[in-house]
């Protein structure tokens, strides 16, 4: 019986990422923290340079700094981010938020007002009261048989 096996030296197909790899993902994730510091970057650090949130970031900063954005992550890059004293990029909240003391925080209205998708505040519109409906008349009973004749005209009965 033949067992197979597999080369010790991994040259059997395995991947196995390159050490350098790893460290531009920890590289990059530590510029998102950087970045997210001073602002720019809102979000999990993914480790993932090429990603929309990160490149976003990274433009965002480069804009506001006067500076070339990297065309890969660096510990120059990285440098640059940490020697960044507070807030770099703009605080922004939506229509229905406000900045406060660094974070956006929902609008609040005055009692009676609530808060529109514009971030107004306005006073609801009454609500309409419904109006009573007209009492329903009931059908008239035709009255009780007698003893004699009944008939029918425009929905009256006559007996005689």
């Amino acid at each position: 019986m033949q067992v197979a096996s597999l080369p010790k030296d991994g040259a059997a197909g395995a991947v196995t990422p390159p050490a350098a790899n790893l460290d531009l993902a920890a590289l990059t994730r530590t510029i998102n923290l950087e970045l997210g510091r001073v602002g720019c970057y809102r979000g999990k650090p993914e480790g993932e340079w090429s990603s929309k949130p990160t490149s976003r970031a990274v433009q965002e900063f480069a804009r506001l700094a006067r500076i070339s954005p990297p065309d890969a992550p660096s510990s120059d890059f990285l440098d640059l981010l940490k020697r960044q004293s507070g807030r770099i990029c703009p605080l922004a909240c939506s229509a229905r938020q406000v900045e406060r003391d660094g974070a956006c925080v929902a609008k609040a209205c005055p009692r009676g007002q609530r808060l529109d998708a514009d971030g107004d505040c306005i006073a609801p519109k009454p609500k309409r009261v419904a109006q009573p409906a007209e009492p329903r008349q009931k059908p008239r009973s035709a009255p009780a048989p007698r003893a004699g004749r009944c008939f029918s005209f425009n929905g009256q009965s006559f007996c005689e």
